[in-house]
Parts: structure tokens; sequence; C-alpha cells
């Protein structure tokens, strides 16, 4: 064997040990929890890959649940004893951060094409200030790590290998792994998961203002509203085809945020011919305007969530657009 025939070797088995040693890291250590499962509750300083997390329980207690919770990180506060107490039903709360309607589509479609895990009902919140996060894809890249379905739910085998590609080999992964470790950061624990019920709960508050008049929220461009419309479409079509029922709740946020945005009336006129209910509070509920109901901007507390699961507060969706005009009319004006 020449000089360059043992370099050559030396290169080859240098780069397989670098290979191993990654894979073993990544696979061992999983700070995203994309191959191995805490246990039942855990309190983390850090969010996990809380869509495989998920996953997992329900692929091995889907039969346990006559109803699903889908959403964002929002929806979290829909509490699955809140959903027995009110409606008779065993749930699970599959809401998920920054959740997409494509990521709902598919989930939903899981649940039907997988034995015994057809729900009898659905619970789809949504917010229209989020249109375009709603739009995206994560299933293709840029991949966001801590939001990459399993690869049952996306049913892809392209994806099924950037899946494993991405959270066995990827040096950012390593590195994610392995700096705990080295640095020991000592950060306050903010996140309880309970994923026997997928129920979330946030340990944080935060102090900010509402404003009495409408936030000037950004304005959502024309194709990702046409998509967002186009996936609840194909979600309400996709509910309907297999008997399930889906019950339409509008997110209690802050008052300015709910009326802040002039897209937010086209938006739900749009979803009106699919959609004939909707639960929501009725925007002159004093605790809109109320920081000590939310955890931050984005995240309303529990106390609201069961309230607008209450059968009182179902109503034609064309009453949520009238009222959502009467208060973002004198805002304007203002």
């Amino acid at each position: 064997m020449n000089i360059y025939s043992k370099y050559f070797v030396r290169i080859v088995i240098s780069f397989l040990f670098v290979l191993f040693f990654t894979i073993l890291i990544n696979f061992k250590i999983d700070t995203y929890y994309a191959f191995n499962t805490p246990s039942d509750i855990v309190t983390v300083s850090s969010e996990p890959n809380i869509r495989v997390l998920k996953f997992r329980t329900l692929n091995s207690h889907c039969q346990n649940f006559e109803a699903i919770v889908f959403g964002n990180s929002r929806a979290a506060a829909y509490r699955t004893k809140y959903i027995h107490d009110l409606f008779g039903l065993e749930s699970y709360n599959f809401a998920v951060s920054l959740e997409s309607f494509y990521g709902i589509l598919r989930k939903l479609q899981w649940l039907i094409n997988n034995n015994n895990c057809r729900p009898k009902v659905i619970f789809l919140p949504i917010s229209a200030d989020l249109l375009k996060n709603y739009s995206r894809d994560y299933s293709l890249p840029p991949h966001d790590l801590l939001r990459m379905d399993h690869p049952d739910i996306v049913n892809r085998t392209d994806y099924k290998l950037e899946f494993y590609k991405t959270y066995l080999l990827s040096p950012d992964v390593l590195i994610d792994n392995i700096t705990p470790f080295l640095t020991r950061p000592n950060k306050p624990d903010i996140i309880k998961y309970n994923f026997p019920t997928g129920d979330v709960y946030y340990l944080w508050d935060t102090v900010f203002p509402i404003n009495n008049c409408s936030e000037n929220l950004q304005r959502i461009n024309k194709a990702a509203f046409q998509v967002a419309l186009k996936l609840i479409n194909e979600i309400k079509d996709l509910a309907q085809a297999n008997e399930i029922d889906i019950v339409l709740l509008w997110n209690p946020q802050p008052i300015d945020y709910q009326v802040g945005n002039s897209q937010t009336i086209s938006f739900l006129k749009s979803i009106a011919p699919f959609f004939s209910r909707v639960n929501r509070l009725p925007l002159s509920d004093i605790r809109l305007k109320d920081p000590n109901f939310y955890h931050d901007k984005g995240h309303f507390k529990d106390v609201l969530a069961k309230d607008v699961l209450l059968a009182k507060n179902s109503v034609d969706i064309n009453t949520l657009i009238e009222d959502i005009g009467h208060h973002y009319k004198p805002c304007q004006s203002s």
C-alpha cells in the first residue's frame, strides 16, 4: 500500500468515526426528542419538537380519544378537561407551536387513515393575525428543528430521509445537543407538558399594554391569504366526508389584536360559507383589555379559553363579523 492509499484510508476512517460520533450523540442526547420520549409529565426550560412527541402519544393511544384540538401554541389553553366537562368528550390537545393549516390537514388525514383514530369532533381555533404562518408548509426547506412533523404525518419518502438526516447528521443539532453540557446554563423552566392529554401549561407572565384602539397589524399578502382559505376549505371537506364535526373557535386575543387588521373581516366573510357558527368571547368582555388574563400578547390564559367553549358563546359567524366591525370602525376614526 503506497503512501497515498494510507492517507486515503485514514481520511475514510476519520470520516466514518466523525459520522458515527455525530449519529450516536444526536440519537442519545436528542435535545429535540426526535427519537426518544421523556416522562409523561415534564417541565422544561426550552421547547422540544412537540409535534413529534404528541404524535407518539396519539399513535399509541388515539383510540382513547373522541375529539382532537388542533391549532398553534395559543390553542394550548383549550384544556382537555374543559372539553370533557362542557362537551362530554375525551379529547387530545394536538396543538403545536406555529402550526399551519398544512400541518392540520396532514394530521387529520393521518388520523383518518390510521385504524381506530378517526375522531368524532375536531376543535379548530383560528386568529386572523397569523394567516401568514397558517399558510406555511413546514415539510419544505429550510427546515425548522422545532417544527418538523413526524415522517408518518407527512407521508413522503423524500421527507422521511430529510427528517432522519436532519436530526442525526446535522452539525447544528450536534451543537445544540452538546452545548448544555459545556455551558450548563441555569435557565428557568417555562413550559410544562402533559403528554397523555396533550395539555401544555405556560409558566410565564409578561407585562404589556393593551391599546384602547386598533393595533396597526401588518397586512397579510394576498397569496398567503388565498392559501389559508384553500386549506381551511380542504380541512372542512375532509372532515365532512368522514362525518367529523368541526367546532370553530375564535381565539380571545387582546381586543386591539382582534380588531386591528382590516383583513380580519374579509377573512371571516371568506370562511362564512364553510362554517355557520363560531365560538367566541363577545368583544365587549372587559377581560380582553386586561393583561392579567394573558401570558403575553399572543397567548391567552385558560380561563378565557374555557369561556370561549361555553354553549352561550356559540354564535352565527356573522354576529362575530358585526361585532368586529362595530369595534374596528371607531378606532379607525380616532
